[in-house]
């Protein structure tokens, strides 16, 4: 079985921002810690246990402030 590990990705590039494994302290208790920061709706659970965070990097994030226009697109990083 595959470790159960959070990966922190951007929406929009698809970038990992970061990246824990089970054995980088990852608790239950930490995800519910996470959630916490993050909104749930952000939040996908793998078919192999590891648990996917869609944020925004900054990157895209000046991007998105410089452009706002961009909001309007679904996927505008191609």
């Amino acid at each position: 079985m595959y470790p159960l590990a959070i990966h922190v990705i951007c929406r929009h590039c698809g970038t990992t921002l970061f990246a824990f494994r089970q054995d980088d302290l990852l608790t239950s208790r930490s995800i519910r810690k996470l959630k916490e920061e993050f909104s749930e709706e952000f939040f996908h659970q793998e078919h192999k246990g590891d648990w996917n965070i869609s944020t925004t990097c900054e990157t895209c994030e000046k991007h998105l402030q410089e452009n706002p226009q961009l909001f309007e697109i679904e996927k505008w990083v191609q």
